[in-house]
């Protein structure tokens, strides 16, 4: 067996990094060469001589990648760690091979956790098991696992163990959730016996299911594609995606605009059903997005619109257009900080924080306040958070009487996906492109100007053409007339830059008013 220190010097392609975060130790395996790692992920209250017999069965049917959680401190969240586990996995598993892993201990639930970033990420999935093993104790792993909503997955979760009634088990917490499905090992042994039973179980479950690494998830097969506007007579069209959470139909405004005689499409994130699961990265949505696009518009040149997280999943497709050799006329930015130096997304948000920023966003839209709390959050469990922001959406007008809060599931999944997402371009797109910021409702003067500085340099390095115009509303309401409707005649032009530069000039950088 080698064991090998990852000290974390290195950023994986995630922009992930955490010192001494994991220890990884790997087996080459008997007889096995050339093939797929299985990976086992140990918390650090997992008995290790239990867990080194489990490694020693999978040894004979596969290479071993051991993943043990060294220091938690160095993570606020379980979706934050298990994010950085699956940059660390990625790093070693074959291209295109399923991912195969289980989780020991408390590292149970982080092995669902990394099941379902893998398969929001479009990426196979082709085992998972979770294997209860002596030793637990109480802490971080308890907190997270309080803090933690069980979301259904499209595949099977394979349990082994003694207790499957345990309260804060996986089998318990998974026994009220539709659309999940579990397959429980039982063995009524204790400590090496039971790893040994375990281990001779686990191996055998692993043989037997390759086929589930060749399901069709129903997340592969969804369309994006929403026609907002069509025009009688061909004409080129603009492809448009929403903000974090936000709908394709927040659009109707600038199509409304651009006038009747523009083709206007949106690009709907994934999951919004609260069915689906969301997209998990940039490279996600972009795959789905050019399906979509070379299904209604294979040659013909086009216009890319994205506002907010929007932006970076519209200039991610910018770049892979102009790679095939499309002829993109046009790529707006509404409102959309530069990756890499937003202050709201690629963070490790907790549940609680990111109902706070989601709060915060219809409190623009509304121009009230919700008069919620985190707090509030904290002390109201997964059911209820949702009805405590669904009961003040509604007391404010942005949701119907008639809704329920089962309604917003979706939202919020699809934007804590996206306000997590890390992204770094690669390349830079050389066509036209303008950036429309608005003033945040409590910046005033020099910190205003220092923050949109900021986010139109951050853009005109991966835009050398970039054009900036600064409008009137907030983040939000941009969207919505009468600002929209100066934006979109600024989009329709053949220039670049067709406002008069009436206003000041900061920083050497013109400012359209």
């Amino acid at each position: 067996m080698r064991r090998e220190w990852l000290a974390g010097t290195a950023p994986h392609g995630d922009g992930l990094m955490q010192p001494e975060a994991l220890h990884v130790v790997t087996t080459q395996g008997s007889h096995v060469t050339g093939a797929a790692p299985f990976f086992v992920l140990r918390s650090n209250d997992a008995s290790w001589p239990e867990a080194a017999l489990l490694l020693r069965h999978l040894a004979n049917i596969a290479p071993v990648c051991l993943i043990e959680v060294q220091d938690t401190s160095l993570f606020r969240t379980l979706e934050g760690l298990a994010a950085h586990v699956m940059a660390e996995m990625r790093s070693w598993k074959t291209d295109g091979a399923p991912y195969r892993f289980a989780g020991l201990g408390s590292a149970a639930l982080l092995a669902y956790e990394v099941a379902r970033q893998a398969l929001m990420r479009d990426e196979p999935v082709g085992f998972v098991g979770a294997l209860e093993l002596p030793g637990a104790v109480a802490g971080v792993w308890s907190d997270w696992a309080a803090q933690y909503q069980l979301e259904p997955l499209p595949l099977t979760v394979h349990w082994f163990g003694t207790t499957p009634d345990a309260a804060g088990s996986l089998p318990q917490r998974m026994a009220g959730l539709a659309g999940s499905s579990l397959r429980q090992h039982l063995d009524s042994g204790q400590g090496h016996a039971a790893a040994d039973a375990c281990g001779d179980e686990l191996v055998r479950c692993v043989a037997e299911v390759p086929a589930a690494s060749r399901a069709t998830p129903a997340e592969l097969a969804y369309s994006s594609l929403m026609t907002i506007q069509s025009p009688r007579q061909p004409a080129e069209p603009y492809f448009c995606v929403p903000g974090a959470g936000a709908s394709v139909f927040d659009f109707l405004p600038l199509a409304s605009a651009m006038g009747s005689q523009v083709a206007v499409h949106g690009l709907q994130s994934r999951g919004m059903d609260g069915n689906l699961l969301p997209f998990g990265n940039i490279e996600a949505a972009v795959q789905v997005h050019l399906r979509e696009i070379e299904r209604v518009a294979p040659r013909q040149p086009l216009h890319l619109v994205g506002h907010s997280f929007g932006g970076w999943v519209a200039f991610e497709l910018a770049l892979r257009l102009q790679a095939q050799g499309r002829i993109v006329r046009s790529l707006t930015l509404l409102d959309s900080e530069a990756p890499g130096l937003s202050s709201r997304v690629g963070h490790e948000y907790s549940r609680v924080e990111a109902l706070m920023l989601l709060v915060w966003l219809y409190e623009q839209a509304s121009g009230q306040p919700l008069e919620l709390t985190a707090e509030q959050f904290e002390t109201a469990g997964h059911a209820g958070q949702l009805q405590l922001l669904h009961r003040q959406l509604v007391k404010v007008g942005l949701m119907p009487a008639r809704s329920v809060p089962e309604h917003l599931r979706g939202t919020l999944r699809s934007f804590e996906a996206a306000i997590r997402t890390r992204y770094q371009p690669v390349g830079t797109f050389n066509g036209v492109a303008r950036l429309v910021l608005v003033r945040g409702s409590n910046e005033f003067g020099d910190s205003a100007t220092r923050r949109m500085q900021q986010a139109f340099e951050g853009w005109q390095n991966l835009a050398p053409g970039l054009e900036l115009r600064i409008e009137k509303g907030n983040h939000v309401t941009l969207l919505k007339s009468p600002h929209i409707d100066s934006v979109a005649h600024w989009m329709k032009t053949d220039v670049p830059n067709p406002v008069p530069h009436s206003g000041p000039v900061h920083h050497g950088y013109r400012f359209a008013i």
